[in-house]
């Protein structure tokens, strides 16, 4: 692919930004403590996947600690930890030595703010592709989704149905929750989850499968590119304390979230996207 200038690589960074949901697997343990019955992740689980980002033509394994009403991830020297319980946002950046601690609702007042992250309005088909094994061994069930556009996009999409989340649970880890805006990939995904999921629980209520593989691939002006996510491994861990804490001396920031939220909105109002003026 040919390389792109800062200006193009933030513009495919936003039509990108949260288009791959996060596959994950629940292996449950007696050993590992347990949380009260209401909160998104009963029981720890640490889900190490692999992300591969075309634009920056590199690869990161992201660990991602889910339990009670939080998520800690961890993305080499950066952290970010979502509580769902408090709403609020704190990311970590140990190499810079900065950190930020911004409320759910600055976060999503930032993304509504910018049209290149909602995609509200578009049409998803789905189509099953049958069953594949994972790297791992697990056997996944395959779908694709389209959909047409000025920009085509297709979703490959391998789920394990024997995992299973609440639905919030998998709300919150496709991006589908608050903060992050609603679109309808992610109701298309939430479909392709339900699909054959028994109604276990307790409460009666419905058990999601987990997405597990997942490739995007985006087609905009006969240029294709595709970023993947893969799950590596799943483990019953909490995350380490010290993840948590903010360094000595670290200088409090903007959050990285809603500064790329406003540097999208500016790509939107650059000259080249405005109407030419009239001359006098």
């Amino acid at each position: 692919m040919n390389s792109r200038s800062p200006i193009l690589q933030g513009v495919w960074r936003g039509r990108l930004f949260g288009r791959a949901a996060v596959g994950a697997v629940i292996a449950l343990s007696s050993f590992v403590p347990a949380f009260a019955a209401d909160v998104l992740f009963p029981r720890p689980l640490h889900i190490i996947r692999r992300v591969e980002d075309p634009i920056a033509n590199s690869a990161a394994t992201i660990h991602e600690y889910c339990a009670g009403d939080q998520i800690v991830t961890v993305n080499g020297s950066r952290i970010a930890i979502a509580d769902y319980g408090r709403q609020v946002l704190t990311e970590i950046d140990r190499s810079a030595g900065t950190y930020s601690v911004t409320r759910f609702d600055e976060l999503a007042n930032a993304q509504a703010s910018s049209p290149r992250l909602q995609m509200k309005g578009i049409e998803w088909k789905a189509a099953a592709k049958g069953v594949k094994g994972a790297r791992n061994g697990r056997s996944l069930d395959t779908f694709e989704l389209t959909r047409d556009g000025e920009e085509k996009m297709s979703i490959e999409i391998g789920v394990d149905r024997a995992t299973r989340l609440s639905r919030n649970a998998l709300e919150v880890l496709i991006g589908a929750s608050y903060p992050n805006p609603r679109r309808n990939e992610h109701d298309a995904i939430l479909g392709i989850s339900r699909g054959g999921a028994a109604k276990t629980n307790a409460a009666g209520g419905d058990d999601y499968a987990l997405p597990y593989e997942q490739s995007v691939t985006v087609e905009v002006e006969g240029t294709r590119v595709t970023m993947r996510n893969s799950v590596l491994e799943v483990r019953n861990e909490l995350a380490p304390d010290e993840l948590r804490l903010i360094p000595p001396g670290a200088r409090r920031v903007e959050s990285p979230t809603t500064r790329f939220a406003r540097e999208l909105r500016e790509l939107d109002q650059l000259p080249s996207q405005q109407q030419p003026q009239q001359p006098h």
